[in-house]
């Protein structure tokens, strides 16, 4: 059971550190008006929308792959295999004791806190 745990925390990073990587390699709405007046987007590796097609669809794999790692290691780490969320009340004692009485201080006499 500890490889599975080891295995869904390092899934979970990878496709974490893949999100942030993806979408801080992706263009701005913004960017298009530039790109149609020759800004040289038509020349690269993916082609003129190749791009962000292909970082957009591998952004929401990774995505995926984030969430559904989140969700297992939830469970994992919960302990509950069965699915069924409890309530954080449901393991609370039912009756709490009451606290002992303590019995009042004797009052000080006036002179005690006066200067001689």
């Amino acid at each position: 059971m500890e490889i599975v745990k080891t295995i869904l925390v390092v899934l979970s990073v990878l496709s974490a550190f893949g999100v942030i990587v993806l979408v801080l390699l992706q263009q701005g709405k913004g960017a298009d008006a530039g790109a149609s007046f020759g800004g040289g987007s038509s020349g690269s590796v993916f082609g003129s929308v190749g791009a962000s097609t292909f970082l957009s669809r591998t952004t929401a794999y990774m995505a995926t792959v984030f969430i559904v790692c989140t969700i297992l290691l939830a469970f994992v780490f919960s302990g509950r295999t069965d699915g069924v969320l409890g309530s954080v009340l449901s393991n609370a004692p039912l009756a709490v004791p009451a606290a002992a009485e303590v019995a009042p201080a004797v009052p000080a006499s006036p002179t005690d806190g006066v200067p001689k």
